[in-house]
């Protein structure tokens, strides 16, 4: 459920900032050679980053097309996906703003969740306009990422249905785990940030990495899908 509205609100940023997922990209063999995108693979951790870094170099543009998003059936438990978010944010570093745009987005969370959580806490000691509207911003935030939440959610059911994909969403137990999900992906995010600014090496499918720098970054182990074929079962490779 972490994962779930991780993705949620990725998808949002992926259709703002024109962002692409490697999994369902698709560009014409003469672009990949305009934009020399082979040679900027060689030295990048995420072909999606590489990837819109040479197209917007080139003055070219990519296009959101939501009716290849595919449904994530895979599990993961949170201490395999706090790695694998992590990893996600350090592939934005190698973008032209992906950084700045996730501190500036971090940032804006940062405040919706701790200020008005600040107001009720400082306001109720003689204040009660400032406490009353901490809990008015409280409710409103929280009830406002859920009603988005559920809003993405619907937009993305009526594609898999238009692609005949059978995703059910929502059980009972989803249900129950909603709101405590949502919050404590807010912190999960939180702790990635903290672990991605000082990660020096990541593993991706079995493939460890060192990053050397923005844009440099050498291989140093590859055992790709190994540990899905020792374990047998359906969890992420991580």
């Amino acid at each position: 459920m972490v994962r779930y509205f991780w993705n949620a609100g990725a998808v949002v940023q992926v259709w703002l900032n024109g962002i692409l997922w490697a999994g369902s990209m698709a560009m014409r063999r003469e672009t990949i050679d305009k934009i020399d995108l082979v040679t900027a693979w060689r030295c990048s951790l995420s072909v999606d980053g590489a990837g819109v870094r040479q197209i917007r170099r080139a003055k070219l543009r990519t296009v959101f097309v939501p009716t290849v998003i595919m449904p994530n059936r895979e599990d993961i438990t949170i201490s395999q996906f706090i790695p694998w978010s992590e990893r996600q944010l350090v592939a934005a570093k190698s973008s032209e703003w992906g950084w700045a745009l996730v501190l500036l987005h971090a940032f804006t969370i940062s405040i919706c969740v701790f200020a008005p959580v600040a107001m009720i806490l400082f306001g109720g000691i003689g204040d009660h306009f400032v406490y009353w509207a901490g809990w008015t911003a409280f409710i409103c935030y929280w009830i406002g990422a859920a009603a988005s939440t559920l809003a993405i959610e619907f937009a993305m059911q009526q594609v898999l249905r238009r692609n005949e994909v059978n995703s059910k969403w929502m059980t009972l137990k989803g249900m129950l785990y909603f709101f405590p999900s949502i919050v404590l992906c807010h912190f999960v995010y939180f702790r990635t940030l903290i672990g991605a600014h000082y990660r020096k090496r990541v593993s991706w499918r079995g493939v460890e990495y060192q990053l050397l720098g923005k844009n440099d970054v050498r291989m140093v182990s590859y055992r790709p899908y190994q540990s899905a074929i020792e374990n047998q079962d359906v969890q992420s490779v991580v």
